[in-house]
């Protein structure tokens, strides 16, 4: 294999939505718990309620309720996020282009540089800011494109396809 014509790229868990409604989430619990101590701190939300029926949550008997539920919601997202990161694997490779999904079952996508018909980059405002977008390529016969969500740095992955589409055309 030539090692110029080798390239790789992970997409970047912050590039993920399940990592926004994470922090979204841990971030609705504080402010929860901010409104709840300052405008109704005689309401006792807190597993004491459930502990009464389920004796094994006797420890968490003086944690508050909502909060946690949207902590541990919003932990979950980012863990989601960054395990879906770390499944999937964008690699360029001399006249293909390789996508790997999955951790135990991989999923191998091939894709033929001379199929590729257009590259796309998609940006919101948030992806602008943190330096990651989403990828889209439109595939030759087929009605459905590749798009690959939170890429760092995408518009030279971008720029990288193109001129591999260049030189192999």
């Amino acid at each position: 294999m030539d090692n110029q014509n080798y390239f790789a790229v992970h997409p970047v868990f912050y590039g993920k939505k399940e990592f926004w409604y994470g922090v979204l989430f841990i971030l609705a619990s504080v402010i929860y718990e901010i409104l709840s101590l300052f405008f109704f701190p005689s309401l006792n939300l807190s597993f004491s309620i459930i502990s009464k029926y389920f004796t094994f949550l006797k420890l968490l008997s003086s944690l508050p309720l909502v909060p946690f539920i949207f902590l541990i919601l919003g932990f979950i997202e980012i863990i989601v996020a960054d395990l879906s990161s770390l499944s999937e694997k964008l690699i360029l490779e001399n006249d293909k282009l390789i996508f790997v999904t999955g951790f135990i079952i991989k999923d191998r996508s091939i894709i033929l540089l001379s199929k590729i018909t257009d590259i796309k980059v998609q940006k919101n405002i948030l992806e602008s800011l943190i330096g990651s977008g989403n990828l889209v390529i439109l595939i030759q016969d087929n009605a459905v494109p590749l798009k690959i969500n939170g890429i760092k740095n995408v518009e030279k992955v971008q720029n990288k396809i193109i001129s591999s589409l260049a030189t192999h055309s």
